[in-house]
């Protein structure tokens, strides 16, 4: 019992789970970043154009779509980050939703580009490989995260200036 009460703090698994959040947080940087480039890229404009021959008018919505979940991620990443951080009682419910919800979202946007562009395979080597590692991470962290002795001995702040 004496042992259990010693899991507390963030080691242990935590440690690779606080790495994983922190580098989700810097790949939706750099996923945002990429977005941007493509806005500006010349490209983007023939898509949109009607007289181009690139132009496909859903793939406008999509972008723009892709685009505000991308920055909805982040900043729901920038509060996984302070709530594991600060070792807040809501982490674990937080987290969980968080990753459900992104897994919802990566099959929601392989589903309609599956539909949308009928020629190409939306369900590609590297969408399956996305897709299986976020059901992996669900599968793993979500038990974890409800079970683990130490996650309850360590998520318990309320706010930042609770004791």
């Amino acid at each position: 019992m004496n042992n259990q009460r010693n899991l507390k703090g963030l080691g242990g698994w935590l440690i690779v789970l606080g790495i994983k959040i922190v580098l989700s947080l810097l790949l939706l940087s750099f996923d945002i970043y990429s977005l941007y480039q493509l806005f500006q890229n010349e490209a983007l404009s023939q898509i949109s154009d009607q007289k181009s021959e690139l132009y496909y008018p859903t793939l406008m919505y999509l972008l723009y779509i892709e685009s505000i979940l991308n920055i909805v991620f982040f900043l729901l990443s920038v509060c996984a980050v302070y709530l594991f951080f600060s070792k807040h009682l809501y982490f674990p419910t937080f987290y969980i939703a968080f990753i459900a919800s992104f897994l919802l979202v990566q099959l929601c946007d392989s589903a309609i580009l599956s539909v949308l562009f009928t020629d190409k395979n939306a369900f590609d080597t590297e969408t399956i490989m996305q897709l299986a590692t976020s059901t992996m991470g669900c599968l793993i962290w979500t038990p974890y995260l409800l079970m683990s002795v130490r996650v309850k001995n360590t998520f318990t702040q309320h706010s930042k200036h609770s004791a």
